[in-house]
């Protein structure tokens, strides 16, 4: 009887939405685009198969139909609600930079990478940031000086990078640190390490050229480190040294076409025991 009153109420009546299921007496499920109770017959559009069917209608329990897609229709919109919430950012958000695939990169137990642009050190104990050198304050009294030596040709364009200062701020007790870049995809993850020659006054890197950076040809001189790079996940590349480094004053350098006029960007760093 109660099945019986329940398909003249809903005779002829449509239900419509982009996906909805059918919850059978067995406990089985359906899938279906749209369904329609009539007389005593239920037709369904079936997602899978993409056509429409007929059963009984004493085979289909309508009242778990009907509060199985009310549940998943209000699960949709909360996950919805949250997602719009989670994409607008705070002042606060906005002042950390992008956040990207870095955060979800795990480099040690329960120590993932930042979600910030940038270039990280890991010595086995602490993540840190380095600074790039050219962004310093123009009043720190270890301002950087980058010397363009030989404009062309471009694939040779050599430049000699002059840090003031004979130490860097950041001191790794480490040999062998593991140095993460999370960088922009337009500035492409070409990095190389090399160690500084040290006067009274300040650091000095001679002669480093564009095809030396990149690997094309075999211009490395002897402050080149070899430092493999891997690229673990979109934008973030992981570089190390190949070698334990003695202690001193280094550099890691990009020089990518993308920057202005293949002027370098330059990270420094000390080694100490």
């Amino acid at each position: 009887m109660g099945l019986a009153i329940a398909g003249l109420l809903l005779l002829t009546a449509t239900v419509a939405f982009s996906q909805q299921k059918l919850v059978f007496k067995d406990g089985t499920t359906e899938t279906v685009e749209r369904y329609e109770v009539k007389g005593d017959r239920l037709r369904f559009k079936s997602m899978e198969r993409n056509e429409w069917e007929e059963v009984p209608l004493n085979l289909v329990d309508l009242e778990a139909t009907r509060k199985l897609n009310e549940k998943e229709a209000r699960e949709s919109k909360e996950t919805s609600r949250k997602s719009l919430e989670a994409s607008r950012e705070t002042p606060e958000d906005s002042d950390r930079g992008p956040s990207g695939p870095a955060r979800d990169v795990e480099i040690a137990p329960g120590v993932s990478l930042p979600g910030t642009y940038g270039l990280y050190a890991w010595d086995g104990k602490n993540l840190v940031q380095l600074a790039e050198v050219g962004t310093r304050k123009k009043t720190d009294r270890k301002s950087t000086l980058i010397n363009v030596v030989a404009p062309a040709p471009v694939m040779k364009q050599k430049v000699t990078i002059l840090l003031d200062g004979p130490s860097s701020d950041l001191k790794l007790s480490t040999t062998s640190p593991v140095f993460y870049a999370y960088l922009p995809e337009e500035r492409g993850g070409q990095l190389s390490l090399f160690r500084m020659i040290v006067t009274k006054s300040a650091r000095v890197l001679k002669e480093v050229s564009h095809s030396q950076i990149t690997g094309s040809d075999q211009e490395r001189s002897q402050e080149y480190i070899f430092t493999p790079l891997i690229r673990i996940a979109e934008n973030v590349f992981k570089v190390f040294p190949e070698k334990p480094l003695a202690e001193g004053e280094y550099c890691l350098v990009e020089l990518s076409p993308a920057q202005n006029q293949y002027t370098p960007t330059v990270w420094d760093f000390s080694i100490v025991k």
